[in-house]
């Protein structure tokens, strides 16, 4: 009897949620297809009834990463129609720059936990990254209503490239105490940022 569109779904699933842990936990390199079809508890035959190659996967592991504000599954998921758009990027920059993001390596976004896979990946996965990166620049840009529209892309960008890049800091450093610090002090700026405090007014 063949099984039903949703189990393919959710076995597909299953395997891209195995995949970005993985992957963001040792790297693309470092993990094999049969790692990632036992991790999400499959065996190697099924892996290209779905996917046509590891590259494919790693795309896709990218490109379908949910913010934790977004997943319905996290429970930091925000309602954003209850906010306005400038409560909306608070919430992704507390959220984003948190304890939690940092220690669970596992669930941690793409940008923070793959850059060095990226930079040497082939231009699907590159534009996948990038497209995380504009996800997250518009909820920025959208909480910036009274600046011109280049104004707010270059804020956008600076916010997340804040986020990302204090992230990473964190989680290179090994020192809890010089972790918590730059967090704190990149969601401090940012904060400030959003509410216009570091806007050049002339």
């Amino acid at each position: 009897m063949p099984y039903a569109p949703e189990h393919k779904i959710k076995t597909r699933q299953r395997i891209i949620n195995s995949a970005r842990s993985l992957f963001n936990q040792k790297g693309f390199n470092e993990v094999s297809i049969d790692e990632i079809m036992a991790d999400a508890g499959l065996t190697r035959g099924g892996f290209y009834y779905h996917f046509r190659s590891k590259d494919a996967l790693f795309t896709e592991a990218i490109e379908t990463f949910k913010a934790p504000i977004e997943d319905k599954n996290s429970r930091y998921c925000i309602d954003q129609e209850k906010l306005n758009q400038r409560e909306i990027a608070h919430a992704l920059l507390d959220v984003y720059l948190s304890n939690m993001h940092l220690e669970n390596v596992g669930l941690q976004c793409p940008m923070v936990a793959l850059p060095s896979d990226i930079s040497r990946s082939g231009p699907e996965s590159r534009e996948a990254y990038g497209s995380l990166m504009q996800r997250m620049s518009q909820v920025f840009k959208n909480a910036f209503t009274e600046n011109s529209d280049e104004e707010r892309q270059e804020m956008a960008l600076v916010l997340s490239s804040l986020c990302v890049g204090g992230m990473v800091l964190a989680r290179t450093i090994d020192n809890p105490h010089k972790s918590d610090a730059i967090l704190d002090a990149a969601k401090k700026f940012g904060s400030r940022m959003i509410e216009g405090h570091f806007i050049d007014s002339e």
